[in-house]
């Protein structure tokens, strides 16, 4: 089915023999497309295991593409258009307007994920890391308190959702790897080359970030609200010499009339 302009609508659907991939587009909201690249193995497509992130089924009616691509081919996504290309294979998002909203490459050499960070600022990845725009910067999305700065910026909780100041949001969820934002373009390069694929990404096009946000949490799900006890005083202890020792503090909080919601004891001891 054509539309008016020639651009073909995501209620068709296009199914091409593959010997490599699967190309999976899917519309997610108005706003948010879906990019889905699935490896054949033996004539079976390795499908997307799932892994607790994504807030239910995301994405309706979608097409499937296969590789090698026939020549570029356009898709109605929401608001958005969804280019398709080949040699090597692109996905050009853009408006309804015709703005720019992201460009994904995907090298056949490397199994890298490139993505456009061309203007603004770049912002998320999760807690911890370099403060704030993290343009210029390698991040090797390693977790824990080894991931950076520890004194002064706490530990690194990485996401692997990114913010451009120029109006898109992308959420990599497949493959988990290190994000590389110090070039021309972003790359994301999979921690294991054997997990390259399957690759699975949402691209939103927003003017206001709350509009990405919240499409990020119409993806992932809301986060719980945290417990009451959670907002009181936390009293942590480190090194404890004696099991007498944790009733002494306790005892002492209580003598004293010091509000105390929770002790934590974290003593390798």
């Amino acid at each position: 089915m054509m539309d008016p302009e020639g651009v073909e609508a995501t209620e068709s659907s296009l199914l091409i023999q593959s010997t490599r991939v699967e190309v999976h587009l899917s519309t997610v909201s108005a706003r948010t497309v879906r990019i889905t690249i699935l490896p054949v193995l033996d004539g079976r497509t390795q499908l997307l295991e799932a892994d607790g992130a994504l807030k239910d089924q995301q994405g309706s009616g979608p097409l499937v593409l296969t590789q090698p691509l026939p020549p570029p081919r356009s898709f109605r996504s929401g608001k958005l258009l969804v280019s398709v290309a080949s040699h090597p294979l692109s996905i050009r998002i853009t408006s309804d307007t015709g703005r720019l909203i992201q460009e994904l490459t995907f090298e056949d050499d490397s199994a890298d994920l490139l993505f456009n960070i061309s203007g603004g600022h770049l912002l998320g990845l999760g807690q911890g890391g370099p403060q704030f725009d993290r343009r210029g910067h390698f991040d090797s999305m390693v977790s824990g308190q080894g991931g950076f700065q520890l004194g002064t910026h706490g530990a690194r909780v990485p996401i692997q959702f990114l913010i451009g100041t120029e109006g898109w949001g992308l959420f990599v969820h497949a493959p988990l790897g290190s994000f590389d934002l110090s070039g021309k373009r972003g790359r994301v390069r999979a921690f294991d080359k054997a997990t390259a694929l399957p690759v699975d990404v949402f691209v939103t096009g927003a003017d206001q970030p709350a509009d990405i946000l919240a499409e990020y949490a119409g993806i992932t799900g809301v986060p719980e609200m945290p417990p009451l006890w959670s907002f009181g005083y936390q009293q942590s202890h480190r090194t404890l010499d004696a099991p007498e020792e944790i009733l002494a503090e306790a005892r002492t909080f209580r003598e004293k009339n010091l509000p105390c919601d929770v002790m934590i004891y974290l003593g390798t001891g």
